[in-house]
């Protein structure tokens, strides 16, 4: 999908070739589009001739018919695992569908802000949610990703899925009823990359617990975290560290987790966000993380407890459930995001009173939510649509 992405972005001009544009004159379909105002041509047009060249170019393929779901898993991992290697985390997520790589994914995707509401996209909308280090004028900014913004990983580290092991180790913890230790090898029987009872053990338990209920509990948390930021002023790194170090997975983990104990086991909330965020500023010297590949359950949960000490008189006891104290931060921002390439089922609309100075209520408004909901349910079976009060279609 990247290489024939690369193909059609280079004829539409997204990019260019030895500082030169594709000639959209040379194809019928490209000149077609042209005269259409689908697409402009950029200057400096590269030559006739060497436009010419790349558009008869004959593109060898190689199809293989299979009717078994492994072999084609192993036919994806035995091609991936020559010319550029696919790292671990993408080679244990390639082809598995379970209740818990597909929670990993979801959460993964929502934090790092590239998420669709459908497992299915088209091959023009990828560029959309695409990551991107480049200076383009679409796609997410691996530098504005959470993870690296934060100085939890690098821009190398998200790249190879790092940010996806980090939240596996996470959503195993939250479901399982025994702290587990954190490996790569832990994680390839969880994915079900080694037989192991591992996987059918996580897979139980997220049904025993309902996945969506873990999500929802996740992304509560990381909110958390989010709103100590914004306090603070400061990134994540700079807030527990007063000499940051280059990359804190594990220190992430202990202070989420953490929090999500008090939040979810002990029934708490935060009775004081600047009082949390005093506490935590420099923790990284009372945690004492062990290096290496395998991290102990006991290391983890002897940092948990510590950091909990520490923290635990700036959370009080929850005393009713309300649901608008909850943070909706990340769900409205996925929501955001999956409205780029799912156009037909998301829309936004400025509120329900006219904003004259009056403020009465607006029936030609409220006429068209209906109408905009009507429609999102006759899309399709099984389709879900949104449409979010409070935001207007433009600026006036």
């Amino acid at each position: 999908m990247q290489r024939l992405n690369a193909i059609t972005a280079f004829i539409e001009g997204e990019f260019d070739v030895y500082s030169k544009f594709f000639d959209l004159a040379t194809m019928v379909e490209s000149k077609s589009r042209l005269d259409q105002g689908f697409v402009n041509q950029k200057t400096p047009v590269l030559e006739r001739s060497l436009s010419e060249g790349i558009a008869s170019y004959v593109m060898p393929l190689s199809v293989y018919s299979f009717n078994d779901e492994e072999r084609i898993d192993e036919i994806f991992r035995r091609i991936n695992s020559n010319g550029k290697y696919l790292s671990r985390q993408e080679l244990r997520a390639s082809g598995a569908t379970a209740f818990f790589p597909d929670l990993v994914r979801k959460i993964s995707s929502e934090i790092r802000t590239d998420t669709s509401a459908s497992d299915t996209l088209l091959l023009n909308d990828m560029k959309l949610i695409s990551i991107t280090n480049k200076n383009l004028e679409y796609g997410i900014k691996v530098d504005e990703i959470f993870w690296v913004k934060n100085g939890v990983l690098t821009k190398e580290m998200v790249r190879e899925s790092k940010d996806e092991e980090i939240v596996a180790d996470l959503v195993a913890y939250m479901a399982l009823p025994e702290i587990p230790r954190s490996s790569s090898e832990v994680l390839d029987e969880f994915y079900g990359l080694k037989e192991s009872p591992r996987q059918k053990e996580i897979e139980a338990a997220l049904q025993k617990v309902n996945p969506d209920i873990i999500r929802r509990r996740f992304i509560k948390v990381y909110d958390q975290i989010r709103k100590l930021l914004e306090i603070s002023q400061c990134k994540f790194s700079e807030l527990i560290f007063s000499q940051p170090l280059q990359i804190i997975p594990r220190y992430f983990q202990i202070i989420f987790l953490s929090i999500y104990e008090l939040m979810f086991k002990e029934n708490m909330e935060v009775k004081n966000y600047q009082e949390l965020s005093d506490k935590l500023k420099n923790i990284g010297q009372h945690i004492n993380i062990t290096t290496g590949g395998n991290w102990s359950t006991k290391n983890k949960s002897n940092n948990i407890g510590g950091v909990k000490g520490i923290i635990r008189d700036t959370f009080k006891i929850k005393e009713q459930v309300d649901p608008a104290t909850d943070s909706w931060l990340t769900e409205f921002e996925t929501l955001l995001t999956q409205s780029r390439t799912e156009q037909t089922l998301f829309d936004f609309k400025q509120g329900f009173t006219r904003l004259d100075g009056r403020g009465e209520f607006d029936e030609k408004s409220f006429s068209k939510i209906i109408k905009t909901l009507t429609a999102m349910a006759n899309h399709s079976p099984g389709a879900i649509g949104y449409v979010c009060i409070g935001v207007a279609d433009n600026e006036k």
